[in-house]
């Protein structure tokens, strides 16, 4: 089976000492394609690198956990802008994210929500501005990325809630907007029953695979370091859940990613 990890961190400081094998044994596996996140201006440009180097994608982003404590109006973002626009000029990037809404944790008061309301508004814009997918980055802020998102994205074919968290009857408004939903390890956790819930009425045709590497590491292998070759106990998860062949799935799956990313 071909596969198409959505969403990777190959840039993150766990892969220095040995990508160059990591990469070889993820070809091995079989994984055609992947996409190097960017969560910072610093890792969206070795993101680019990376993609350069082996002849893949990168997105460009901030996350919203990272996000600087001013506003995207002030004359400090300027900077900012700089660097996404000379990312975004470069072949390889593909999409914008991940970025958007983190209320997780007792530090996010209302000004600081307020503050990443506004970059993610910011962030949508710019999508909208280049004509490229949009990663989105959700958690315990269903209701303000939702309200953001239907008014500022609205209907649209290539937007990925990234690692969908929420329960069945939210997903079904996002399905609504026609968004993508990023599915990952914690689709193998025998304690993610919310999550399988949901997915009983995500069409397949609405759902791409990723890893989130090297996080959320699927059975049987959570807690370890994750890479992409683990992306084949996802595909077998979700063939047990939709009781179709995962051989199926797995095409289907790679598909979504080709649309979602516009990639020929």
């Amino acid at each position: 089976m071909d596969i198409f990890d959505t969403h990777t961190h190959y840039n993150d400081k766990m892969y220095d000492y040995d990508i160059e094998e990591i990469i070889k044994k993820i070809r091995k596996e079989n994984v055609k394609h992947f996409v190097v996140i960017g969560a910072t201006i610093k890792e969206s440009i070795e993101a680019c690198r990376l993609a350069k180097k082996y002849n893949e994608y990168f997105s460009v982003g901030v996350h919203p956990d990272v996000l600087p404590d001013f506003l995207p109006s002030s004359n400090y973002a300027n900077e900012i802008y700089k660097n996404i626009e000379q990312l975004i000029k470069e072949r390889e990037c593909i999409a914008i994210g991940e970025v958007g809404l983190d209320y997780y944790g007792e530090n996010k008061d209302e000004n600081n929500r307020n503050i990443q309301k506004e970059w993610f508004i910011k962030f949508i814009n710019i999508k909208k501005q280049y004509n490229l997918p949009l990663i989105i980055h959700s958690r315990d802020a269903y209701n303000d990325t939702y309200d953001i998102l239907e008014k500022f994205n609205g209907r649209d074919n290539n937007t990925i809630i990234h690692c969908y968290s929420y329960d069945k009857e939210l997903a079904k408004k996002f399905l609504n907007l026609n968004y993508y939903f990023g599915i990952g390890g914690v689709i193998t956790f025998k304690n993610a029953k919310k999550l399988k819930e949901a997915m009983s009425i995500i069409p397949l045709e609405n759902i791409v695979t990723e890893t989130d590497c090297p996080y959320l590491s699927p059975e049987p292998f959570r807690g370890k370091r994750n890479d992409s070759s683990n992306i084949k106990y996802i595909i077998e998860a979700i063939s047990q859940i939709k009781e179709v062949d995962k051989e199926e799935v797995a095409k289907i799956l790679y598909n979504n990613a080709l649309r979602v990313y516009n990639i020929k």
